[in-house]
C-alpha cells in the first residue's frame, strides 16, 4: 500500500520510507540566466515573427545566430572576445 510517500508492508506491519521523490525533473540544458531591459514594444514585435517557437528559444536562437556572426565578422575565429562594432 502506498501513502504520503511510504510503502507500509501490510503482512509484517512494517512501515518505511523509500527517501526517492516521486517526480523526475528534466535536466539542465542552459547553465547560464540573464536578465536585459528591452525597448517598449520589443516583446510584440519578437511574437510577430517567432512563429509557433517559444518567446524564450527564439530569443535564445536569435542571439545565438547574432554571436556566431559577430564572431566571424571580428575575425577571432568564433573564440569569445571583444567585438568591434560597425
Amino acid at each position: 500500500m502506498v501513502n504520503d510517500n511510504k510503502i507500509e508492508k501490510e503482512n509484517c506491519g512494517i512501515a518505511f520510507s523509500s527517501g526517492i521523490r516521486r517526480h523526475v525533473t528534466k535536466p539542465k540544458i542552459y547553465d547560464e540566466a540573464t536578465h536585459v531591459r528591452l525597448p517598449a514594444g520589443t516583446k510584440a514585435r519578437i511574437d510577430a515573427v517567432r512563429g509557433k517557437l517559444r518567446q524564450a528559444d527564439f530569443i535564445r536562437q536569435a542571439l545565438m545566430d547574432e554571436l556566431e556572426r559577430l564572431e566571424a565578422h571580428a575575425g577571432n575565429g568564433g573564440k569569445p572576445g571583444k567585438v568591434e562594432q560597425d
